[in-house]
């Protein structure tokens, strides 16, 4: 299966189907919208419609915010939770990426899986180890964010949304699935880039292998 990756078939992870759901509401709401007030002038004066907002256009590239907002008097809401109640409910990062995402939080099941996926999709491919250790050997003024930014690009070749998009070989409204998986996958690698460029820059200037 194209999608697997150590025996974990991402679209059929409960992570993914619950996005699936988040999003597919989403456009279900974005339609009514449209039928319902699509041109309507939208407040405080402002040149656009809803039509344009959702939509992008007439020179105003603009998408709503729907995952958090800044209130005044309440500070940061993210999907409708301030950042105290998240405190109070002693939520980890881990909870809140799952929130960001699925609009919910997540249960013990839930965020179980989450870290299994983190923990699968972490591994950097060997030419991205190979890069970082280049940079360190024969480039020892490269720095940190230079490591960091070359390694995600060096991502690109394994695309799998980009692979779908240049191939059309995927309906536009499902091209999604495969961005969402580049992403995640990004971010499941973005600490273990972190740590080896980290455990390389240390070994280079201890004089040591690196672990």
């Amino acid at each position: 299966n194209a999608t697997a990756l150590h025996g974990i078939d991402f679209e059929e992870t409960g992570l993914f189907k619950k996005v699936q759901q988040h999003i597919r509401a989403r456009r279900r709401q974005f339609r009514a919208s449209l039928q319902t007030s699509g041109r309507k002038p939208l407040p405080a004066d402002l040149p656009l419609v809803e039509e344009v907002l959702i939509g992008g256009g007439g020179g105003f590239p603009l998408f709503p915010a729907l995952s958090s907002t800044v209130l005044k008097g309440h500070g940061l809401i993210i999907q409708g939770f301030s950042i105290a109640d998240l405190v109070t409910k002693g939520v980890s990062p881990d909870h809140v990426f799952w929130l960001l995402l699925t609009g919910e939080l997540p249960s013990a099941r839930e965020i179980k899986e989450l870290r299994t996926l983190l923990e699968a999709f972490s591994q950097l491919p060997e030419e991205v180890c190979e890069l970082l250790a280049f940079y360190s050997q024969r480039m020892p003024q490269t720095t940190p964010m230079e490591m960091l930014t070359s390694a995600i690009g060096a991502f690109s070749g394994n695309s799998r949304f980009r692979d779908a998009y240049a191939n059309q070989r995927v309906r536009g409204e499902d091209l999604w699935h495969s961005l969402f998986r580049d992403g995640f996958s990004l971010v499941a690698r973005l600490p273990a880039i972190v740590g080896l460029s980290y455990r390389l820059r240390r070994a280079r200037v201890e004089g040591t292998q690196p672990e």
